[in-house]
């Protein structure tokens, strides 16, 4: 692999080179990606695909003055490099480096920050507004893959973008992936469009030629039709974005610089919005990301592509998984719902196995949560498997749907906690706080697998909502059978008593705790709503520490002081804020939730 300096792309004067010159810097990114990111990690494949979609559209338009607005933004790499910030990424998701995502205060090109799907239209439409408003001129330009087209954001941004007088330019990056593979009605119609860019420039091209004769723009306007009609008939699939108000170019090879600049021009010379439908291929230009279909990847060996530093453990989105396939096995009314998190979740076996109790409902948290609902009522009994970040995204469904009428549905939280390199958009340290008020909604979250396991197990016989978290990472266990006779009831568990004192956690810093040899009480809090009253009353006067992965208003730390009405209790929690990108064990010491700094820090609290 050629060793790429990174100063050669600072000041890139890229509107004057020719297409040789642009598929030449375009190897040369693509090959400074691969070797950065062997070394940081990221979000490879889904960058390779748009190196040249990205350098066309920093030629052909006028960034930070014309706005780009990237969906999701894991696909910034190549724009930050084009902005001058190559020489930083060895920084790559780094503490205090370079974002994995756009992140405005490294550069005013960085216009819109977003971790999670689908927000791109809505946020483009909310700039040409304020353009319209300020009688400016500038392009709005939304990036936005075929994948998160599919959320209902989406379309309710290109609802309301159809009934404004307005122009925005919807790039439509098409490589038929998100982080699993698309589905449903509007990945059928992007798969079945046969129409081409040719089509527009001969329409264009004739209204010219026409305008000019006399009596010309009558018969312009009666051939439009006509072949409007014709398109119609023989491009059905096409008239989904046409009956929406939207002109349509495409598909377009966005691997080609010169499809790439024509359709960006006739872009810019319309006044109303258009769709620029692309298609790209997801790892373009490195094997191995294609093979294994990466979506955020460690660190690897550029010659195989094989990850480096592998961990050979059961992670636990593996071993929820796992059970999973265990109980259904047993219980044919389970069914397994994703919103597009197949890889992540890990539940190809689950597919695999069970094609008909599971559905992946696509780039959908709002649907997944309320279809679950519906499936509960009726004497299922489904488990929602959904990453604590993307369940922000069906509060109110959970809420409005599920507990209000009590339905009996299964949560399982994934990626609950500090989750790390991904940063602040992905941290899952706000659900027991959006959680916590509501009626009939059990929480709870084990102290290592076998607990994790037995509380899954419990959650089926439940038979109401019951949200189980689970963090990033794993252990070692495997089951062949679910445990005998598991009854966990809503209490406590009490691994130490003490006359003086009480630490009381849950999840991975129970154990941190546990192995220490501290001169205080330690309860495993496995139940985080409801809390243990009856114990709670019993230690009430007695020193409280409560340790948790959470931010620190809402969480356990909040429910006990609530219900302990005044009585002063110690708290070990992360602070009200958003937590960068970092290692997380690295985060969660400069907390003091790991590690050496979390005993210190309570033997402090016991002393005081």
């Amino acid at each position: 692999m050629v060793n790429i300096m990174n100063e050669k792309f600072n000041n890139i004067d890229l509107k004057n080179m020719s297409i040789l010159e642009l598929e030449t810097l375009a190897n040369e990114i693509r090959s400074f990606l691969i070797e950065s990111t062997s070394k940081t990690g990221g979000h490879l494949a889904s960058n390779l695909g748009v190196v040249e979609l990205t350098i066309a559209m920093h030629k052909n338009f006028n960034s930070p003055n014309d706005k780009f607005i990237f969906d999701v933004g894991h696909q910034c790499y190549i724009h930050k490099i084009l902005t001058n910030r190559s020489d930083r990424f060895d920084t790559l998701r780094k503490k205090n480096g370079l974002s994995g995502f756009i992140k405005m205060e490294e550069s005013e090109h960085d216009v819109w920050e977003a971790g999670h799907s689908s927000t791109s239209i809505s946020a483009a439409v909310g700039f040409a507004f304020a353009r319209d408003l300020n009688k400016t001129e500038e392009e709005i330009i939304a990036i936005i893959g075929d994948g998160s087209l599919t959320n209902g954001m989406a379309i309710e941004a290109l609802n309301h973008l159809s009934e404004l007088d307005s122009k925005v330019i919807i790039i439509l990056n098409d490589n038929e992936m998100s982080i699993s593979k698309n589905i449903g009605f509007i990945d059928d119609i992007l798969k079945n469009i046969q129409y081409s860019q040719g089509y527009d420039n001969t329409k264009e091209n004739i209204k010219t030629v026409l305008s000019k004769m006399p009596g010309g723009d009558i018969l312009a306007e009666k051939i439009a039709n006509a072949k409007n009609g014709i398109k119609r008939k023989i491009i059905g699939t096409q008239s989904f974005f046409n009956l929406m108000g939207f002109d349509y170019i495409g598909p377009i090879d966005g691997h080609d610089f010169k499809e790439l600049e024509r359709a960006f021009n006739h872009a810019k010379q319309m006044e109303h919005s258009v769709i620029l439908h692309v298609k790209t291929k997801k790892g373009n230009g490195y094997q191995p990301a294609i093979d294994n279909n990466w979506h955020g990847v460690g660190a690897f060996d550029v010659e195989t592509g094989e990850i480096k530093n592998q961990k050979k453990t059961i992670s636990n989105s593996r071993l929820i998984s796992n059970g999973l396939e265990l109980l259904m096995q047993k219980d044919e009314s389970i069914v397994v719902i994703t919103p597009a998190m197949e890889t992540g979740s890990e539940l190809s076996n689950i597919s695999q196995k069970f094609p008909e109790r599971y559905t992946d409902v696509g780039i959908a948290e709002e649907h997944a949560i309320t279809f679950a609902a519906a499936l509960g009522l009726t004497g299922k009994k489904p488990f929602v498997s959904i990453y604590s970040t993307f369940l922000q995204r069906g509060y109110d469904q959970l809420f409005h749907d599920v507990v209000r009428q009590d339905s009996n549905v299964v949560i399982g939280i994934d990626r609950a906690g500090i989750v790390g390199d991904d940063g602040e958009t992905h941290q899952g340290i706000y659900d027991i706080s959006f959680m916590s008020h509501m009626p009939n909604l059990i929480i709870c979250q084990g102290k290592d697998q076998k607990e994790i396991i037995n509380l899954l197990d419990f959650a089926f016989k439940y038979s109401h909502p019951i949200a189980i978290r689970y963090p990033r990472g794993g252990e070692n266990l495997k089951i062949e059978r679910l445990p005998d006779n598991n009854i966990i009831d809503f209490s406590w568990e009490v691994i130490k008593e003490n006359n003086e004192c009480y630490i009381i956690s849950y999840g991975n810093q129970v154990n941190e705790i546990m192995k220490s040899n501290l001169n205080c009480g330690i309860i495993n809090a496995r139940f985080i709503k409801p809390i243990d009253y009856k114990k709670l009353d019993e230690i009430k006067d007695k020193k409280i520490i409560v340790v948790e992965e959470h931010c620190q208003i809402g969480g356990l730390n909040t429910l006990i002081k609530d219900y302990l009405n005044g009585n002063v209790i110690q708290t070990i929690t992360l602070p009200n804020e958003f937590i960068k990108q970092g290692n997380p064990l690295e985060t969660l010491e400069e907390y003091n939730l790991a590690g050496s700094k979390m005993i210190d820090k309570i033997k402090e609290l016991i002393n005081e």
